[in-house]
């Protein structure tokens, strides 16, 4: 499988959500003040019931 890279950047076009209706593009400021601040970071796979089968592998976090 190809890497999916998702920059965290503003090029990526990361929103910012007040609540279920309304967000706003996230800025390069914005961005770095969620991170500047994160405690943990969780990856979900997969999430659903059924007979099928989901993997995540090689998840590489890193600056380029």
């Amino acid at each position: 499988m190809d890497a999916v890279p998702y920059p965290l950047d503003d090029s990526v076009n990361w929103r910012l959500t007040t609540n279920w209706l309304s967000s706003s593009t996230a800025t390069d400021a914005d961005i770095l003040d969620v991170l500047s601040s994160l405690t943990d970071l969780r990856i979900r796979g997969e999430y659903g019931r059924g007979p099928d089968t989901g993997q995540l592998d090689n998840v590489v976090l890193g600056a380029d």
